[in-house]
């Protein structure tokens, strides 16, 4: 959703900046192959509030842990799409406004 919002508000360079965000910072940041308790502090909580991170957080706690303490998994899931939909939904509303009027600008 977040590279979907970023392509609609920006353009082409938005999917660049969604992958850099998601794939190239969030995949090594989340400790998703080894633990994210191996990295530092800072890093690994960044990871863990990175879509990569949190889904990895998710699959541990759920195939281990019985599911306790996916709250925050589902939140950090939660903010993503809500960002990505914001931005869908504030360029949605700036070309809305181009086209009505484009369109008073022809009837005249």
């Amino acid at each position: 959703m977040l590279t979907a919002g970023l392509a609609a508000v920006i353009g082409t360079t938005g999917v660049g900046i969604g992958a850099v965000l998601t794939i190239f910072l969030g995949n090594p940041l989340s400790g998703l192959a080894t633990g994210p308790w191996l990295l530092p502090d800072g890093w690994a909580t960044l990871g863990q509030w990175m879509p990569i991170g949190a889904t990895g957080y998710l699959v541990r706690s759920l195939s281990y842990f019985d599911g306790q303490g996916v709250g925050h998994a589902w939140w950090v899931f939660a903010v993503w799409i809500a960002v990505g939909f914001a931005l869908l939904m504030w360029d949605r509303s700036a070309n809305t406004a181009e086209s009505a009027a484009g369109q008073a600008g022809l009837e005249s």
